[in-house]
Order: C-alpha cells, then sequence, then structure tokens
C-alpha cells in the first residue's frame, strides 16, 4: 500500500496543470525508495530461506501453491492438526447425509464387528498418524540455551536421512524426533557433538 500511495503522488505530480508541495513531493519519493529497499530484501530474504535444507520442499510450491502434507506434519504441527480437524469435520457433514453412513452400517452387519463409523471416504493423509505411532527418541542434550541453538540441533539432525519430527525443548534440554530408518546412535550423537552441542548419556 506505502508503494502504491507514494507511487500515485509522483505520477500525479508529473500531470499538466497539477502543482504539489516539493516538501510533499520530496518526502513521497524518499518514502517511495525506502519501501521498495525493504520490499526487495524482504523478497530476497524469503528466498534465501530456501538455502536451508528443511525449507526446500518450499521451492516447488512457490511455483504450483500447494504445499506437502509430509512438510506440513513435520514442520507445522499445528497447522497440520487444523486441516486434519477440519477434514474430519467435513467426512462427518457428507456421513450425516445417509450414503457413506449407510455403507458403513451394511460393512459392520455382514462383518459382525462393532465398528465406529468413521474410516468410510477418508482420504490416505488423514489415517494420520501410524509413522508417529512409534515411539519417539528422546535425548537430553547439553549446550542449548537460545532460538540459535534449536535451529542448529534441527538443521543437524534433518540431514540424517530418516531423521523426521525434530523438536528442541529448551527448557528441558531435550530433543524429540522419530528414527523413521533405525539411524545409528553413534550417528546421531556425531551430527549434534558437529553442531557444537553434547549428548548426554541415558544414565547421567
Amino acid at each position: 500500500m506505502i508503494l502504491v500511495l507514494t507511487g500515485v503522488v509522483k505520477v500525479v505530480k508529473n500531470l499538466p496543470g497539477v502543482f504539489l508541495p516539493p516538501a510533499l513531493i520530496t518526502s513521497m519519493t524518499l518514502i517511495h525508495t525506502f519501501a521498495t529497499i525493504f520490499f526487495l530484501l524482504g523478497v530476497l530474504a524469503h528466498l534465501a530461506a530456501l538455502i536451508f535444507k528443511v525449507n526446500r520442499p518450499l521451492t516447488q510450491s512457490v511455483f504450483t501453491g500447494k504445499v506437502d502434507l509430509g512438510y506440513i506434519r513435520g514442520r507445522h504441527s499445528v497447522w497440520y492438526k487444523k486441516l486434519i480437524k477440519n477434514q474430519v469435520e467435513v467426512k462427518a457433514e457428507a456421513e450425516t447425509k445417509g450414503e457413506e453412513e449407510v455403507k458403513v452400517e451394511d460393512k459392520v452387519k455382514e462383518e459382525g464387528k462393532n465398528k465406529a463409523i468413521k474410516m468410510v471416504g477418508q482420504p490416505k493423509e488423514i489415517e494420520p498418524k501410524k509413522e508417529n505411532d512409534q515411539m519417539a527418541t528422546v535425548l537430553r542434550v547439553k549446550g542449548m540455551s537460545c532460538q540459535h541453538c534449536v535451529m542448529s540441533v534441527t538443521k543437524a539432525l534433518n540431514q540424517l536421512e530418516g531423521i523426521q519430527n525434530v523438536q528442541v525443548d529448551l527448557v528441558k534440554g531435550e530433543v524429540r524426533f522419530d528414527n523413521t530408518k533405525s539411524v545409528t546412535p553413534d550417528q546421531i550423537e556425531k551430527a549434534i557433538g558437529d553442531a557444537g552441542y553434547e549428548v548426554v548419556p541415558q544414565s547421567a
């Protein structure tokens, strides 16, 4: 809005018969120039964020406008929960209208089982958390004290193939993550150590 408004003033001042105070023209020109610089810096900063490995899945999203559900689950848990909740609510509304509910009831009668009517027509993405049903790994890590530490440890672990959903708790001095491909403890400790931090042995 600042760029548009100041740009309008810069255009209007050039129209025949229009006279604007020099102070107004000068101030609008300066504001327009600085707004342009900050706007370009903001664009560059957002593009630079794609340099980090954890943000690279968003490169395709820049052009398609679509974000991978797995990326959302790993990086934006609050957003992911809202998406799942919305999809479940939409499914529930469809079930109350009849067709899917009837299919579920028929299936229950045929199999003689007492099942909840909740899975018919549900997209695969909403079978949410088989991956997360496994026991998460929790490590105590020494030396973490700020958000920079959080970013460093998170980046170090995300570089290991098979490590997902990294969460750092500064208060407890803990790091929680899912090890989906059986990455060895030595590899994990080395990654954290290379980042400048120390894994505390479980017995400590």
